[in-house]
């Protein structure tokens, strides 16, 4: 079967779902560049000839997918769009995208339950949770030895693991550890990630008195990110603590 993939910038979710789809023995095309209106979408779907069409964020990639008549069409929930953009401005497009969609992948229970409150049938709705990969992310079998070395023994490490961006609350994050902070002498923050927000949060760990035991870790060292992840107290958010993005 050959499913055109449609998506903007191709994060390593991407990666996951390409993988998945070649190793069922399907053949996914990728454009370079994902087509800025109808006319140009409908031009691309008739040169490829795709099986099915898989297209997302809902608003715009899979709404430009509906409106050039693609069909099968799998939209793809990217959590923002359902759980922020849908709940104000685009509501009317992305309700517009899910009456046309075949078939809707999300990643949690809140996106599906907004799904269906927008009209999508629910045996049309199908959770796909992100999960982690356990020949990378399992535990350290030297982890005592691991934690004394990074400076972690006799401390509660707290590991946030999402790209700096507003939907993501990493503010709150930063101010509830502060908050807390005083009372638990040995916790520890580890921000992963970076953002158009970085500057804006490194200042205000400052701000908060408590930026001794915050650590941030931005992008180009995402290569750490396996080692620092396998040895964390905790995690925040809880069902995505893996994922670089």
């Amino acid at each position: 079967m050959r499913i055109l993939y449609l998506s903007p910038g191709h994060p390593s979710h991407d990666d996951r779902f390409v993988q998945a789809i070649e190793a069922a023995g399907h053949e996914p095309v990728i454009p370079p560049v994902v087509p800025a209106d109808p006319h140009e979408m409908r031009r691309l779907i008739d040169r490829v000839r795709p099986d099915v069409v898989h297209a997302g964020p809902i608003e715009p990639i899979a709404r430009l997918a509906a409106e050039a008549g693609a069909c099968p069409l799998v939209a793809v929930s990217w959590g923002f769009d359902l759980l922020r953009d849908a709940q104000g401005w685009a509501r009317d497009r992305i309700a517009g995208t899910l009456a046309r969609s075949d078939a809707l992948l999300v990643d949690c229970e809140a996106a599906a339950a907004v799904s269906r409150d927008m009209g999508m049938a629910p045996d049309r709705i199908f959770n796909i949770p992100w999960g982690v990969d356990l020949d990378r992310f399992r535990p350290d079998p030297d982890r005592a030895t691991r934690r004394r070395r990074l400076g972690w023994e006799g401390k509660v490490v707290v590991v946030s693991a999402r790209s700096h961006e507003p939907q993501y609350g990493i503010d709150i994050i930063v101010d509830a550890f502060a908050a807390v902070a005083a009372a638990i002498p040995n916790l520890q923050l580890i921000v992963l990630g970076d953002g158009s927000l970085t500057p804006q949060l490194v200042a205000q760990a400052l701000e908060t008195g408590a930026s001794g035991r915050v650590t941030f870790g931005d992008e180009s060292r995402a290569q750490n990110w396996r080692a620092i992840c396998r040895r964390p107290t905790s995690t925040w958010p809880p069902r995505m603590s893996m994922a670089a993005r």
